[in-house]
């Protein structure tokens, strides 16, 4: 299985095919700033500490700040915060501790910011319009049904592996992989939809969930990649934190996957190699 190259440069283009990402968004100062409030929402959400009325409360101060990003196209209609607040069925925004269906609802409502931003990026060069307004109309339109059972674009596989289809580009979001058993149920996974989808279309795959790179994982990324690229598509990787990689195999994964660092994160070039 594999997932590959993919996302960008400052002001670069992406060609995908029949489609594009713009890569200017993934430039945008508040989209890593997005991006590295939610790193530490993924890894407070992985690792819970024993004051869980504390991290509620950050959760949804980071989630309001998100919910105004620019990506977003300004103040949505219904932040994140108020979308979590639904999903955990509660009347106010009170901590308490979290049940392992509290987990599940705050995981759905981070990877909606995951594909959220993801879907920007490939939507705005596709709509043919810079109007941020109506982009986010665009993405919206994908993704606001997350959590909403049938109705959710998003579909969540063993091991938590998130897949979503944006357009004619499938999007994987996948989950941190701390403990051996989940990252071989991720790789038995992510092999089963490589067989089912991986035929002429491109994928882009996102790492920011992943806090240490399984070498196993990027290998058979690297090999879908190979098979992508034979069959006419193509795979790229985004959101890989800076500090994930061993330094023993940080320039050679570099090399592998194109990578270009921006912003303590790295992403695929459309390199051809």
């Amino acid at each position: 299985m594999r997932l590959g190259p993919a996302v960008c440069l400052w002001g670069a283009e992406l060609n995908l095919g029949h489609h594009s990402i713009d890569v200017d968004v993934f430039g945008d100062h508040k989209v890593l700033d997005t991006y590295r409030r939610l790193a530490v929402l993924l890894d407070t959400l992985a690792s819970p500490p024993a004051d869980e009325r504390g991290i509620l409360a950050r959760l949804f101060a980071e989630l309001e700040v998100i919910s105004n990003s620019s990506i977003f196209g300004g103040p949505t209609q219904h932040p994140f915060s108020e979308k979590l607040e639904a999903r955990l069925g509660w009347s106010e925004k009170e901590p308490k501790a979290l049940s392992e269906q509290d987990k599940v609802a705050i995981a759905e409502t981070l990877d909606e910011v995951r594909l959220r931003c993801i879907g920007a990026a490939i939507l705005s060069k596709k709509s043919g319009t810079s109007d941020p307004q109506k982009v986010f109309a665009e993405v919206s339109a994908v993704v606001d049904q997350v959590g909403g059972a049938e109705k959710s674009p998003i579909v969540y596989g063993p091991g938590h592996v998130a897949h979503a289809q944006i357009g004619e580009t499938f999007v994987v979001l996948l989950p941190g992989m701390q403990d051996p058993r989940t990252l071989s149920t991720v790789i038995d996974h992510l092999h089963q939809l490589f067989e089912q989808r991986g035929s002429g279309k491109n994928w882009v795959v996102d790492f920011s969930a992943v806090r240490q790179m399984p070498l196993l994982l990027v290998a058979n990324v690297l090999t879908y990649r190979q098979k992508l690229r034979e069959d006419g598509s193509d795979l790229f990787v985004c959101w890989v934190r800076a500090d994930s990689f061993r330094d023993i195999f940080k320039e050679r994964m570099t090399k592998a996957f194109s990578l270009k660092e921006m912003g303590g994160f790295y992403h695929s070039t459309a390199d051809p190699d």
